[in-house]
């Protein structure tokens, strides 16, 4: 590597023609010279406190320069490949499934020689196969196993499960302001009718928590912690309330208009957010409609303004690669390449602008502080969860000693799983079962309250995604808000009296399930009932 290499690399992020996802980075730079054999000098035109920081991301990796020029618009794909200087190279990339990277067994560094002499990224588009190959061991690892199948690697004995520090926010992108988003109101509207605790619990299997910052504490790094404290407790909560929510939308006019939100089939946590978000937006007078995109049409929502024509909302979790918040508020700013919606606020650009003049570390967190709470306050972009971690890398218990809701029943011939009617498994272990459940199957019979009082139908032991109901069963640990009511007295296994179940937290269930359910401290829970075999 040399310095000339450097030069044409960090060039190339400043050349149109390119389009470099990372052009933001370089927008106040004058020039970038070479100035010694090891040595690059780069201008700006302001003082730009988020540069150097930058270069410890994707904007300051450093190419080959003869492999720029002889690739061209080759470089980087399947074709061309890449050339740099860490412990492995390239060996193969199979377009659509597998890269191969092979030891570089002359690196200059003998110390940190890679221990592997192969290392293979396998693609998987289909979530159901990613868990299968994890917990079978067809793959030896896998990043952001937590938030795409927490219950799976929680419950297998092939591996462990690792949290660590995170900077990603899980958020629903509002993408075009034109349209019935336009208005504040009903972007505030929206965020009141997320039912997000719920949706956490189904997408993170209890390892997330509802956020209403686009940040996570972890990048507000050497910053006053009373500094950090007020940029998180001060930001406008956005408490659930439909009811709230619905009067918003009538004030703004937008009743009965259309909202479009994109998904693509890549994790159940896709599908929770997609079905979560269109039954809110519907639930307050608007009219929701889902477009399910393959994985590359959704991938180039992030990349070509054309792609997210007639899309109003889609969901992605946005991390950082450096340690300020101002990477996220940077980018939201009017005319940057991620700022999706075209937002545009001319108080939040002013605070920005001078946040990124500002050397002095607490200083520079005050303005960002400021710029988070506008956004916050605008929902600029809808924040709906974060991992919840302490910063400290740890291995996940195998077995949690302690749960805050009801253990499932077992299932006959797996006491660790329950089975839906659809077919749904939830594959979380549980606690052990409640007393007299030992010899019976749990089943849900039904999936709203008006079927309450349908029959019991037998379950079949296939995979399903029948409703987000059974996505979200399926995802949440120990089962469901019903699923612990348990049989109290000896009856038929065709008896389905109330009176023959009793609710876990000490509430009669004499008139009804529902009863039940709300004692279970579930919000809107008569979704099903337990019954026998």
């Amino acid at each position: 590597m040399t310095a000339a290499d450097a030069v044409a690399s960090m060039k190339r992020h400043m050349d149109p023609a390119v389009g470099s996802s990372w052009a933001d980075v370089y927008q106040n730079v004058r020039s970038i010279t070479q100035t010694g054999p090891y040595e690059v000098t780069v201008t700006t035109s302001i003082p730009d406190s988020q540069f150097n920081l930058a270069m410890g991301s994707s904007a300051g990796v450093v190419e080959s320069a003869k492999t720029l020029a002889e690739k061209g618009k080759d470089y980087g794909n399947s074709t061309g490949l890449v050339n740099c200087t860490g412990p492995y190279s390239v060996a193969s990339w199979e377009s659509g499934e597998s890269i191969t990277l092979e030891r570089y067994d002359d690196y200059w560094d003998t110390a940190l020689r890679a221990k592997n002499k192969t290392f293979t990224f396998v693609f998987m588009g289909d979530s159901t196969a990613r868990v299968n190959a994890l917990t079978t061991g067809a793959v030896d690892g896998r990043l952001d196993a937590a938030r795409r199948g927490a219950a799976e690697a929680r419950s297998t004995d092939a591996g462990h499960l690792y949290l660590g520090v995170n900077t990603a926010v899980n958020n629903i992108v509002i993408s075009n302001l034109k349209g019935a988003l336009g208005d504040v109101r009903v972007r505030q509207a929206l965020m009141m009718a997320l039912n997000r605790p719920e949706m956490v619990k189904a997408m993170t299997g209890g390892i997330g928590e509802v956020t209403n910052a686009m940040t996570t504490k972890s990048v507000w790094s050497g910053v006053d912690e009373s500094t950090v404290d007020d940029a998180f407790n001060g930001l406008k909560d956005y408490t659930y309330d439909v009811a709230a929510a619905k009067k918003l939308v009538e004030e703004a006019g937008a009743t009965g208009k259309e909202v479009v939100f994109a998904t693509a089939p890549i994790g159940n946590d896709f599908n929770i957010v997609s079905q979560g978000t269109a039954a809110a937006a519907n639930a307050i007078g608007l009219k929701a409609k889902i477009v399910t995109l393959t994985p590359a049409q959704f991938s180039a929502l992030f990349s070509d303004p054309s792609a997210r024509e007639g899309i109003d909302m889609f969901y992605t979790s946005w991390y950082l690669s450096s340690p300020d918040p101002l990477e996220m508020y940077a980018v939201l700013r009017t005319g940057q390449f991620s700022n999706y919606g075209e937002w545009d606020d001319k108080e939040f650009n002013t605070v920005v602008n001078e946040a990124i003049g500002t050397s002095d570390v607490n200083a520079r967190a005050k303005l960002s502080t400021k710029a988070q709470k506008i956004a916050n306050e605008q929902a600029a972009v809808a924040a709906a969860v974060r991992r919840a971690d302490d910063g400290v890398p740890r291995q996940a218990d195998h077995r949690p000693a302690a749960v805050d809701r009801v253990p499932v029943l077992p299932v006959g011939g797996h006491p660790w799983q329950a089975l839906t009617c659809c077919g749904t498994r939830s594959t979380v272990p549980t606690l052990p079962p409640p007393p007299h459940a030992a010899g019976g199957r749990a089943r849900w019979c039904g999936w709203s309250s008006a079927s309450l009082r349908a029959s019991c139908s037998r379950c079949s032991s296939r995979h399903c995604w029948c409703s987000s109901l059974a996505s979200s069963f399926r995802a949440t640990p120990y089962g469901s808000c019903c699923a612990g009511a348990v049989r109290t007295r000896r009856r038929s296994p065709r008896s389905r009296s109330s009176s023959d179940w009793t609710c876990p937290h000490g509430s009669s269930t004499s008139t009804g399930w529902s009863t039940c359910c709300t004692a279970t401290s579930v919000a809107r829970c008569s979704i099903g009932r337990m019954c026998p075999r």
